[in-house]
């Protein structure tokens, strides 16, 4: 077997990298051609993988990919091949494998990628996938189904295989207007317009990924009667569940970004160390420096529900959590108490 120069390897994954696939992909067409055997193209992105970079930083992306590379590898077959595509894209390369089998790797992929720590961190992907001939016999079509596919996923709530159809006219998504959810709508607005009077209240929605959860509450939210309620959100995934607090650190950082730190300053200040170890921007030299992990909980309850409170004398106040299931449980605690505290 004939060895492979250094410019065809990925530095980092040790892959093989955008320039080799370029090299491969159009003798290994030809070669499916002349059996008359299926090749598979399945292209895979990481899921919110600058969330990973920002959270945990470039190192810790970098060892997430190069573990995620090794897992890849390991997965397919001797025959199969393997490339980092660019970024936290990939591409494996499956010859003799039509579209049902690669479906059947792909998901395979993403189930394991979700229990499977990468540097301790969990992952979701989306996936592309293309089979010659049946979609293209040149790479740049088959390349081309496999995009779409991939941009499919995305659309539609990642952490799935994704598949474009055309089907007569072309259907945009998403749409403009949200269609078709004037019941949904009609019944949310029925349990906040209690909230938005001042019961307080919680509204919980749920159903599949990809169903448009998140763009049913904004929908709700651009009605004329909630332009004055203020809104913090916050959105959770995979990467994000073993950071602790992170909804409410979101949260925090969105106070302190429209006011600065007087809102926080007007608390006691043994409810100002709490919350500085969970966001420590909001330090400063009077208060000092204190380790994250020594927290004391009923603080830190009470220091969030003292500074929710006190926000709620200019308005009402949403606050907002997509993709709940994927919160700590400190998190989820302390959503339970502040549910339980100020409900007026």
């Amino acid at each position: 077997m004939a060895r492979i120069g250094k410019e065809f390897i990925d530095h980092l994954t040790n892959l093989y990298n955008r320039r080799y696939l370029s090299k491969r992909i159009r003798d290994k067409i030809s070669e499916s051609q002349e059996t008359e055997l299926p090749l598979s193209i399945v292209f895979i992105d990481i899921d919110n993988f600058k969330n990973i970079n920002d959270i945990y930083g470039h190192a810790t992306g970098d060892v997430v990919l190069k573990e995620f590379a090794i897992f890849l590898k390991s997965s397919v077959r001797r025959d199969d091949m393997v490339f980092r595509y660019g970024g936290d894209e990939f591409i494996c390369m499956l010859p003799n494998t039509d579209y049902e089998r690669a479906a059947m790797i792909s998901q395979r992929f993403i189930d394991q990628s979700r229990t499977k720590k990468f540097s301790d961190i969990r992952l979701t992907l989306s996936v592309g996938i293309a089979s010659s001939p049946v979609d293209g016999i040149d790479w740049p079509t088959i390349f081309s189904a496999a995009d779409r596919n991939l941009y499919s996923a995305k659309r539609h709530g990642r952490d799935r295989i994704g598949v474009a159809r055309k089907e007569g006219r072309e259907l945009i998504i998403p749409t403009e207007e949200i269609i078709g959810r004037d019941s949904e709508i009609a019944r949310i607005g029925e349990f906040l317009d209690p909230i938005l009077a001042g019961a307080g209240g919680v509204v919980n929605v749920s159903g599949e990924v990809g169903v448009g959860k998140t763009r049913l509450i904004h929908e709700v939210l651009r009605k004329p009667k909630f332009r004055t309620v203020r809104f913090f959100g916050s959105a959770l995934s995979a990467t994000t569940s073993s950071i602790p607090y992170y909804p409410f650190r979101e949260m925090l950082r969105a106070v302190l970004a429209k006011e600065g730190r007087k809102s926080v300053t007007r608390l006691p200040s043994a409810y100002q160390i709490e919350l500085i170890k969970i966001l420590p921007e909001l330090s400063d030299e009077s208060i000092g420096h204190h380790k994250p992990f020594m927290l004391d909980k009923f603080r830190l309850f009470e220091g969030i529900r003292q500074l929710l409170a006190s926000q709620l004398e200019d308005g009402p106040l949403f606050l907002s959590f997509d993709d709940l299931n994927w919160a700590d449980r400190g998190s989820l605690d302390l959503l339970h108490y502040l549910v339980r505290t100020l409900k007026s």
